[in-house]
């Protein structure tokens, strides 16, 4: 990965990925398979995971925790190249995090005018930074993410290698 990453690039979309599988190897989960979307003006990715249900909640929380550590090391920008403030980085990254906040809740807590109760976000917030600052493999998440970025998909046994599992 490089030292600098773009709000809305590949290379941020695998990141954000990354942090999902990391972290579902880190709970005891399998990662089946991820796939990384090359779109304009955003791409995006998708990881698939067989877990129970209380591994749901921690693995929803690795894109967010690794967006955060990505913007406090200083390594994110805006696609002006800028450093984002940490109102734009929260409001960038707590928008990217949609599904994984539906899923940490176990459903989808918007209110009638599609707006999350503030409470909520700070809560899913804390626990990712939580995981961010306590329990995360940023190297292993670089790994990941290179390989996903270089092949747009990668397989169970393909996440496996990477992570130095049998």
């Amino acid at each position: 990965m490089p030292p600098t990453i773009v709000f809305n690039s590949a290379e941020l979309a695998c990141l954000h990925e990354a942090g999902h599988a990391e972290t579902a190897l880190n709970v005891g989960a399998r990662v089946v398979e991820m796939e990384l979307y090359r779109q304009e003006p955003r791409s995006y990715g998708r990881t698939r995971v067989n877990r129970t249900e209380d591994q749901r909640c921690h693995i929803a929380l690795g894109g967010f925790a690794v967006e955060y550590l990505l913007f406090r090391a200083g390594r994110l920008v805006k696609q002006d190249g800028q450093p984002p403030t940490e109102k734009e980085f929260i409001d960038y990254a707590i928008n990217n995090a949609v599904e994984d906040r539906i899923n940490f809740f176990g459903h989808d807590c918007a209110e009638a005018d599609g707006i999350w109760p503030p409470a909520l976000d700070k809560k899913f917030i804390q626990f990712a930074i939580g995981r961010a600052e306590n329990k995360m493999c940023l190297a292993l998440v670089e790994r990941i993410a290179d390989a996903l970025l270089a092949a747009e998909k990668l397989d169970e046994a393909a996440v496996q290698q990477i992570a130095g599992s049998p």
